[in-house]
């Protein structure tokens, strides 16, 4: 029998974005840092907002945003520019080198970006390539080589661990542990990458409106934090 006083009450926990579908899309690594905190104190405040997320690099999610498959992404600094595309600087995020536990670097506190010369350092292969990494690219010395393979992020810290060349990675990425691989923090005053937010601007889901808004007052924590 259709329960109305039921109906009526699942349509105004709607209206106040309590009920609902959340598609998400992230940035590899992304999960493991303070997005992690975000979504578990969000899910606690709202349990019965379904989440949904999904794994891609900037522009598959730009993409995913325009085709509506995701209410919000979350990302490096590729997410900003294209018309129509709201965005929202969250954090920054320490860079951390990723290299093989024998090699005599391993051996240090940090690292600098003078210790990256006449190093291989091994990304991950795109189809075009990010502003974060050009950015990436403009910190570290010229007399470097640096190798593109189209691979997880997972298989990446592999071949780090194989004697392929180092990596450059975000603190979250840090906090898996990986046979074979350490990680030393970049000591340098560049050494962050900007974590972002991005939706289309449009007011077409009341749960994503209500997700963003959070977002930001979690953000503005974590930055009052860092000062």
């Amino acid at each position: 029998m259709f329960d109305f006083g039921r109906a009526v009450e699942n349509a105004a926990r709607a209206g106040r974005a309590e009920i609902g579908d959340l598609y998400i899309g992230v940035a590899p690594c992304v999960l493991t840092g303070p997005l992690q905190k975000f979504l578990q104190l969000y899910r606690c405040a709202l349990p019965d907002v379904e989440i949904r997320c999904f794994e891609g690099e900037d522009a598959s999610q730009i993409l995913a945003l325009r085709e509506h498959r995701i209410d919000v992404a979350v990302g490096y600094a590729d997410l900003g520019g294209d018309a129509g595309v709201r965005v929202m600087p969250l954090w920054h995020e320490p860079l951390y080198l990723a290299l093989p536990k024998q090699h005599l670097l391993a051996r240090r506190r940090f690292v600098t970006w003078r210790q990256f010369e006449n190093q291989n350092i091994v990304v991950r292969g795109w189809t075009r390539v990010p502003r974060a990494y050009k950015e990436l690219a403009r910190r570290l010395p010229e007399n470097m080589c640096v190798i593109h393979h189209l691979v997880s992020s997972e298989t990446l810290l592999g071949l780090v661990a194989a004697g392929f060349g180092f990596a450059v990675v975000v603190e979250s990425a840090t906090d898996v542990e990986y046979p074979g691989v350490t990680f030393r923090p970049i000591k340098e005053p560049d050494a962050t990458v900007a974590v972002v937010a991005a939706w289309l601007d449009e007011r077409d889901n009341p749960v994503k409106v209500k997700f963003i808004a959070e977002l930001r007052v979690f953000a503005e924590k974590c930055r009052r934090k860092a000062i």
